[in-house]
């Protein structure tokens, strides 16, 4: 498992249905590059801590981040000031 430091944030992506978002039609492009990821493992920084938890969807700034393929999964990497919010049900 992929352990970040600092204030890293490990996300694995989520696919986003092409057509509706929270009720919004999202165009075709906007579907493609999706920004949405859910949280897999979290650094040390002490504030981020107290905001984001493993298992949080989250929406991260378009390009943000380095991609990593660890055991045949690929995961992105992201800093806790790329995150934007963090979607509730």
């Amino acid at each position: 498992m992929l352990k970040p430091i600092q204030d890293n944030v490990c996300l694995r992506r989520v696919a986003v249905d092409k057509e509706m978002v929270n009720g919004l039609y999202v165009p075709d492009t906007a579907a493609n590059s999706s920004n949405v990821g859910i949280i897999v493992a979290l650094g040390t920084d002490p504030e981020m801590l107290e905001t984001l938890k493993v298992g949080d969807k989250v929406i991260y700034k378009e390009y943000a981040g380095v991609e990593v393929e660890f055991e045949d999964e690929v995961y992105l990497m992201v800093k806790f000031s790329d995150i934007l919010c963090i979607i509730e049900k």
